[in-house]
Order: C-alpha cells, then sequence, then structure tokens
C-alpha cells in the first residue's frame, strides 16, 4: 500500500514526523482501549497502535507482547504493522509503567519519554539520537470525574451506557 489513510499502516502518525525530522512530538492516542492489567499475566495493557513503534505485536491475552520478527509476522491486521518499529524495544516497559502510574493516580495520562530512533527504511525514517515525545493516552481521567456534579455524573453515565471512558 504507496497510499491509504493510515489505518492500515500507522495511526498515530509518529513514523511520518520522524521521517520529516521532527525533534519533538506530541502523540495523542485517541484510543477507546483503556489502560487496564492482565489479571492473569500482570502485563500492562495499552492502545495496539503503540507497540509496533516499540517492535512488538498487540497484546495478546494468550501470549502476551510478542516481538515481530521472521519467524512472528504477526496475524491478520496486526501482521500490516511489522514494519512500523522505530524505537528500542526495551523501551516500551518504560512506557507501560508511566501510562499505567498516571491513571492509577487519577490523572491525566501524559508520559514524556527522550527515546533513541532506529532507522526504518520502510517510512524512510533515519537514525536519529533522540526525539523527545509527550504521549497523550485517551482514558478516564478519575480527578476530573470527581469535580462533575453527581447529576452530570448520573446524566453521563445513562448516555453513555457504559461505553468507553466510563
Amino acid at each position: 500500500y504507496r497510499f491509504a489513510d493510515g489505518g492500515s499502516l500507522e495511526n498515530l502518525g509518529v513514523n511520518a514526523m520522524l521521517a520529516r525530522g521532527v525533534p519533538r512530538l506530541i502523540v495523542f492516542v485517541n484510543t477507546d482501549q483503556a489502560i487496564a492489567r492482565d489479571p492473569e499475566r500482570g502485563e500492562v495493557i495499552v492502545s495496539d497502535d503503540i507497540p509496533p513503534l516499540f517492535g512488538l505485536q498487540p497484546y495478546s491475552s494468550a501470549q502476551g507482547y510478542v516481538p515481530y520478527g521472521p519467524d512472528q509476522p504477526g496475524q491478520g491486521a496486526n501482521r500490516l504493522f511489522r514494519h512500523n518499529q522505530v524505537f528500542e524495544t526495551s523501551a516500551f516497559t518504560a512506557l507501560q509503567q508511566q501510562l499505567l502510574a498516571a491513571r492509577v493516580a487519577g490523572g491525566s495520562m501524559l508520559v514524556r519519554q527522550t527515546l533513541k530512533v532506529l532507522p526504518n527504511p520502510w517510512f524512510d525514517v533515519p537514525a536519529q539520537d533522540s526525539v523527545e515525545l509527550l504521549w497523550v493516552y485517551n482514558d478516564h481521567v478519575a480527578s476530573w470525574w470527581a469535580q462533575l456534579p453527581p447529576y452530570t455524573q448520573g446524566w453521563l453515565d445513562v448516555e453513555s451506557l457504559g461505553d468507553f471512558p466510563r
């Protein structure tokens, strides 16, 4: 696919910005997938859009996060994201933990990272010593919710019918 809306390539626009040499990114993760912890594995689960940037397949309850590779190209739609890696796999855990900590604290899910950029010829991304990222994750913000009047909370609960983000 040389032309698409990004849905079959990389939904966050990170690779496009890195290919243009942008040194600081604000990455909005606009997802309906709340940050959670798998009770069986203890693994922090984040939006499927993030792990491929670190060379990992989206989360699977059967296997956790599995690296992409010649023997693991991914299945179905996950296969389309096998070329997205631009960050070291080892940096993913810190992002997971910081996002979870922000959620548990009840505040906005904002995480600032400075990461090394790996070359990615698929997206024409050159290697870079570092890029600054501010991850802004769409999730329930308990401290904001607590400030709403009970009437508003009730109305939102009824209108959302249990849908995300509540």
